[in-house]
Order: C-alpha cells, then structure tokens, then sequence
C-alpha cells in the first residue's frame, strides 16, 4: 500500500515538472499573440462579471437546498460566503458606470 503512494507522489511530481515549465513559457509569449485593445476588454470584463455572478448564485442555491435541516456547518459558511461574493459582485456591477449590465 505504501508502494502505491509513493508511486502516485512521483507520477504528480514528474507531472508538476512537465506541465509548471510549459505554463511558464505561455505566460510569457502569450500575451504577446492575443494583445487587445481596451474596446474589447469592457464586454468580455461585463460577460466574466455576469457569469461570476451567476456560478455564486447557483453555489448558495445548490448549498442552502442540500438536505433541508441536516445541513454542515461549512456547507453553510460555504453557501453564505458565495451569497457575498455574489452580491458583492452584483453591487459592483452596478456602481461602476462603465461595466452596467442592464
């Protein structure tokens, strides 16, 4: 059983040294490729926020609704902390006379 482990820590630790180099060199010639102007930016940033908001809503549905009266406490935290974050979301949203999404 040990064998096994260790054999799956070297197979991660040979993937971590395959995959972390190759992220490197896309974050460095990347952006010189895929260079847009700020005109592009102000939908795709609305169209990110909008779907942030969304995936937080979903979360807290999702946590508040799993097993009604039985639930975790950290499922709990975890579902009030994505109501936040989604909210918090939605409020910047609309403060930010740029990035309306209405």
């Amino acid at each position: 059983m040990e064998q096994s482990g260790k054999s799956y820590q070297n197979r991660m630790v040979l993937w971590l040294l395959i995959i972390l180099p190759l992220i490197a060199v896309a974050a460095l010639l990347l952006p010189h490729y895929f260079a847009i102007g700020l005109a592009s930016y102000l939908p795709l940033h609305t169209a990110i926020e909008t779907f942030s908001i969304v995936v937080a809503a979903l979360v807290f549905v999702v946590g508040s609704n799993i097993h009604r009266g039985k639930v975790a406490a950290n499922l709990a935290l975890l579902s009030c902390a994505f109501l936040a974050v989604g909210l918090l979301d939605f409020g910047i949203c609309f403060l930010m006379p740029a990035c309306r999404i209405s």
